[in-house]
């Protein structure tokens, strides 16, 4: 059987289709990779013109319910549950969501949080009224798993927002907070560039975890699940299932930063792993 697999176009989820693709591969499946992304991608689906694609619980829960992300639960389970339901009524299905989040998070100067006492976000609540925040404009403005939740999960309002171009690599946000452009950044916890120690600068602390739940999670359709047989599915969660937040950054490290390829970095991870269907 041939899957057709899709991506939502930005690097971190071509890297997730192809350890998706990979793992059909090694179980027998032809797999074709997909022009399609982005917005298309659901339509693609119940079109019949892909079978799956890598996707974020809470969008997913939005396009479900007809709602906003930001309204998603921080419960990952209760999240999960209602995407579900809600897209069996379509014939489509999400598979089990692997256990991190790509999340939005706050990171500010050392010297600021040591001297005014932040650790966590709910440590922001008052100095962030002072504070200037830069962030990616398109991903981040109005968004429930970045500054709509900083504020309604932790009352985080800050005096000025500027974003920069989502084309830029988050290497400007660094530079802006590290030169004191920004008082205040919001980085993704996946981002490579964390995983290299930087003594200067501090990721503060979700201590509440109110954020909409944002886990990575394999759309597919009902259809192509009954097609494929137990092993399409078995294959997904198997190669999910190492996948935490420390993995995906240092997997990200090789494609963004060293530029490797996302097929060459799939392939190893999962012979690292030792990955069986």
């Amino acid at each position: 059987m041939t899957i057709t697999v899709g991506s939502l176009g930005y690097p971190e989820d071509e890297l997730l289709r192809e350890i998706y693709a990979h793992a059909l591969e090694s179980e027998g499946f032809h797999v074709r990779r997909s022009d399609l992304a982005g917005g298309l991608l659901l339509s693609g689906l119940e079109q019949g013109r892909i079978s799956g694609y890598p996707e974020h619980l809470d969008t997913a829960f939005a396009e479900a319910t007809s709602t906003e992300p930001w309204v998603a639960p921080a419960s990952t389970g209760v999240a999960y549950q209602e995407t579900k339901e809600r897209f069996e009524q379509k014939g489509l299905l999400p598979f089990p969501p692997t256990s991190f989040r790509r999340a939005s998070a706050i990171a500010i100067r050392t010297k600021v949080a040591e001297e005014q006492g932040i650790e966590s976000l709910s440590d922001l609540k008052g100095p962030s009224s002072e504070m200037n925040v830069t962030a990616r404009e398109i991903y981040c403005y109005g968004r429930g798993r970045c500054l709509r939740g900083f504020e309604r999960g932790y009352g985080v309002y800050f005096a000025e927002y500027s974003g920069i171009s989502f084309r830029e690599p988050s290497s400007v946000l660094y530079k802006a907070l590290r030169s004191g452009e920004a008082d205040a950044v919001v980085v993704v916890n996946t981002d490579g560039r964390l995983a290299q120690k930087k003594n200067w600068l501090v990721v503060l602390e979700d201590d509440r975890h109110r954020l909409p739940a944002a886990n990575a999670l394999w759309m597919t359709s009902q259809n192509v699940v009954e097609e494929a047989g137990p092993d399409y599915e078995k294959a997904i969660l198997a190669a999910q299932r190492g996948l935490t937040v420390k993995v995906m950054q240092r997997l990200n490290v090789e494609v963004e930063l060293e530029g490797k390829p996302p097929g060459d970095v799939a392939a190893e991870y999962l012979q690292s792993i030792r990955f069986r269907g």
